[in-house]
């Protein structure tokens, strides 16, 4: 009987997301470009902060699909020192690169959505949302980023080294509050243009189809909230690149997503075109 490893296989997992997601959102950004620069010929704030994004995204999926080239996905045993290393220090920087895309993505989605709001309740909600978002952002940033001292320690010893690195206490918890507070953020932004877009003097059919299409962002907090259920796996210690596979494809996927999703509101004129 043939004993099979239903794990020997996470890179390749690891990978076929990573490559998945950066087709589907180029081709999404792309089609948005085009709808701006050529049919409408609009180009607001909110289209050059998504394609500032998709600039980020794309250099995550390049540094992840590096850090999957040295190991990531792979079992301790199967890699080298030096690989090991510089896996993780793909991971760190991907980590990082995750954290900004996140924050500029939540920052567009929150500047289109104000570019027609016209309540001052629904422009308050807005504001505050933006703000937290954005804060809380940036704090946990600069948490992930000094959470080893010195931060090669991540890569050079473990990203769980005791004495050097957080405690897994912190490390657990500020993670799950970014996880649910983007989570809160996406669902916000899914539910506002329901009570932003109904406010506006419009068809009633042609408000129902702009609700539906700026809800779509709101799509990425189910990807969200599946990534929380990975989360524990940064504990790891011993087998930190293999147990992390999961995390790494849902980190893709949930901004992938939403970057998708983002663009949904331009396409109506293309397919009149």
């Amino acid at each position: 009987m043939v004993d099979i490893d239903i794990d020997s296989d996470r890179p390749c997992r690891i990978l076929a997301v990573l490559i998945f997601c950066l087709f589907l959102t180029w081709v999404a950004v792309l089609l948005r470009i085009y709808l701006k620069l050529c049919l409408t010929r609009v180009f607001t704030l909110d289209d050059k902060l998504l394609c500032l994004v998709q600039a980020v995204f794309t250099t995550y999926l390049i540094t992840s699909i590096m850090g999957v080239a040295h190991g990531q996905g792979r079992d301790a045993t199967e890699i080298s020192v030096e690989d090991r290393r510089i896996a993780l220090q793909y991971f760190f920087c991907a980590e990082i690169l995750y954290i900004t895309t996140t924050i500029l993505l939540k920052l567009c989605v929150g500047i289109l959505l104000l570019r027609i709001a016209i309540v001052p309740a629904h422009i308050r909600t807005l504001r505050i949302l933006l703000f937290a978002t954005i804060l809380f952002g940036v704090l946990y940033l600069l948490l992930v980023f000094f959470q080893c001292r010195p931060i090669s320690t991540f890569w050079d010893e473990s990203p769980r080294a005791p004495g050097r690195c957080f405690k897994k206490s912190i490390v657990l918890g500020s993670t799950f509050t970014a996880a649910i507070l983007n989570c809160i953020a996406d669902s916000t932004f899914g539910l506002l243009p329901l009570f932003i877009v109904w406010s506006l003097h419009m068809r009633t059919r042609t408000k129902v189809l702009v609700i539906v299409l700026l809800s779509f962002a709101s799509i990425a907090s189910i990807a969200t909230i599946i990534r929380a259920v990975t989360i524990p796996s940064i504990l790891s210690e011993e087998n930190f690149l293999r147990d992390t596979t999961y995390l790494a494809v849902w980190s893709a996927i949930e901004p992938g997503i939403g970057i998708s999703a983002a663009c949904a509101p331009a396409f109506p004129p293309i397919f009149r075109q």
